[in-house]
Order: C-alpha cells, then structure tokens, then sequence
C-alpha cells in the first residue's frame, strides 16, 4: 500500500501540462502567457506550444522566467520532497494581420499594412 501511494505522489509531482493565457503584450499586439512548469516538462514544452500558436508566422519571446520551487508530501507514515522548476514565457506572433486592442482603450483594431478598421 505505501509504495503504491509513494507512486501516485510521485507522479503527481512530475506530471504537468502546458498552460496557455492570452494576454497583451507591451506593445499592444496579442500575446500568450506560457506555464511549461513541472519535472515532466521544460523549456522545449513552452517552444513547442508556441509554434502550435503561431504556426509559420513565427513568434518573439517577450519574457522568460525560471524559479526553483520545493515541494514536499508529508503522511503519517512517513512522506517525501524534492525540487522541480516553475517554468514560464510570454510570447507574441509575428506577422499577424490584425492587433487587436486592450479592452476598455477605445482604440480601433490596427491592421499591419497601414489601413485602420472602421
């Protein structure tokens, strides 16, 4: 029974997927927030997911951050730690033909070739 649940936590802790939010970048172009995290995933789970968003248009990195982080399981019959890493990056495509703007500006959409929506 204790090396099952050892097994169940064990793999609770590594198992992670990638998250994906879309959010605005600096600059006002779309942009998605990444959370690649976890001792299952690293840095190549984030650049996968983004070619996934961005296809061949491409993409910039915006920001990219990694912080060590402890974790730990403690039962009566005993428990077990250890670190993995929280992974994350902001990226935003590249060649898009719109950028919509952040709600509550009152800015139009601006098309990349120069023409103006509405």
């Amino acid at each position: 029974m204790r090396g099952s649940f050892c097994v169940v936590i064990l793999a609770t802790l590594i198992v992670g997927c990638t998250k994906t939010q879309q959010i605005y970048a600096p600059d006002g172009r779309v942009a998605y927030a990444l959370s690649c995290g976890g001792a299952a995933l690293s840095w190549n789970s984030c650049l996968e997911r983004a070619g996934e968003i961005c296809k061949a248009a491409g993409y910039d990195v915006i920001d990219r951050r990694e912080a060590p982080r402890f974790v730990a399981n403690l039962t009566p019959t005993g428990g077990m730690a250890g670190t993995t890493s929280d992974r994350s990056m902001v990226i935003a495509c590249r060649n898009t033909a719109a950028v919509p703007s952040p709600a509550g500006t009152g800015q139009q959409n601006r098309v990349l070739s120069g023409r103006t929506d509405g």
